[in-house]
Order: structure tokens, then C-alpha cells, then sequence
């Protein structure tokens, strides 16, 4: 390879990956925008922006496999296909856990989407967890009753010193709370 290549190559690069963070922010915000444009119809279009999460996931990892295994017969010899095959697989692994997150996130989504529909199995699950649900309340975040406390031993005040013990503690009151009132 000559320097002027290597020089393109390397500005090839450096686009690609700005494009695909940029890329990526306008999909995902073209997603909400359609998702908040489709009145009347806002569920199923969730359900659809999951399917069509799942299937670029799927789209991501074939893609992967096909251009490693091109690659590896392309470029090697018999004698060193193991070996560049597991460089690809460690080369390649952010890819990987990108499309299987992509799949998992448009599952969640579509898996939503069709909960809260009004077939008779998805209103059968949500009188199933009802109970559950109504007895222990999933937690969005923390209430302005909840605090953390850490604390520190070491010179540095604020800084815990390398080998010096760090505690931290969570503490939620839920006395007083107008969620918890009735339900003790």
C-alpha cells in the first residue's frame, strides 16, 4: 500500500465515523418524529420501529458474519485462517454487541407495543402483573425523599485515596409518601 493510499484510507475513516454517529442521532430521532406524528396509530407505529430494529440487528450481524468470512478466505492462507479469524471476531466485536443491543431494544419496543394493545392475551398479561405491580411499584428513579451518602477515609477529602475504603449508602423514606399511603 502506498502513503497516498493509507492517507485516503485513513480519511475514509475518519468520515465513516462521524457519519455514523450523526447517522445515527437523525434515525433515531427521525423514529420519535414518526412515532409522534402517527396519531391514532402511535402504537403500531412503535410496534413497526421495534420490528424494524430487530431485523437492522439481524441485518448488522449476517453482515458481519458474511464480510468476516469474505475477508478471512480473501485475504489468508489456509495455514493462518484460524488466527485471522479470531483477530476479526476481536476486531469485530463492538459490532456484534451493537446489533444483539439493537435487537434486544427493538424486541422491548414491539414487545410494548403489542402489551398495551387491546388483544385478549395482551390484556389477560396485564391483568396477570396487575397484582404485582400494584403491590410493589417498579422504581422510575429516585424520589425527592432518597438520598446518597458516600464517604471516603483518605487524605483527599474529596477523592477516595487509592487503597482507602469508600462506603455508600442508599436511604428512601417512603413514610409520608402519597403513592405509598394505602398500600402498607
Amino acid at each position: 500500500m502506498r502513503s497516498d493510499q493509507l492517507s485516503t484510507a485513513q480519511t475514509a475513516v475518519r468520515a465513516v465515523k462521524l457519519l455514523s454517529v450523526w447517522l445515527l442521532v437523525l434515525v433515531l430521532v427521525l423514529y420519535a418524529l414518526a412515532i409522534y406524528l402517527a396519531k391514532g396509530v402511535r402504537r403500531r407505529t412503535l410496534r413497526n420501529v421495534g420490528f424494524a430494529l430487530v431485523l437492522v440487528g439481524v441485518v448488522v450481524l449476517v453482515v458481519r458474519r458474511v464480510a468476516g468470512n469474505y475477508a478471512i478466505d480473501a485475504l489468508t492462507s489456509p495455514t493462518y485462517r484460524g488466527t485471522v479469524h479470531d483477530v476479526w471476531l476481536i476486531g469485530s466485536s463492538i459490532l456484534g454487541e451493537i446489533g444483539r443491543a439493537t435487537i434486544l431494544y427493538g424486541l422491548v419496543a414491539a414487545a410494548g407495543a403489542i402489551l398495551a394493545g387491546p388483544t385478549a392475551w395482551a390484556l389477560a398479561a396485564r391483568r396477570f402483573v396487575a397484582p404485582t405491580l400494584n403491590r410493589r411499584p417498579v422504581s422510575r428513579g429516585p424520589s425527592p425523599r432518597s438520598r446518597i451518602s458516600c464517604s471516603c477515609s483518605g487524605d483527599r477529602p474529596t477523592h477516595c485515596a487509592p487503597g482507602g475504603e469508600s462506603s455508600c449508602s442508599a436511604v428512601s423514606s417512603r413514610s409520608g409518601s402519597p403513592r405509598s399511603a394505602g398500600r402498607r
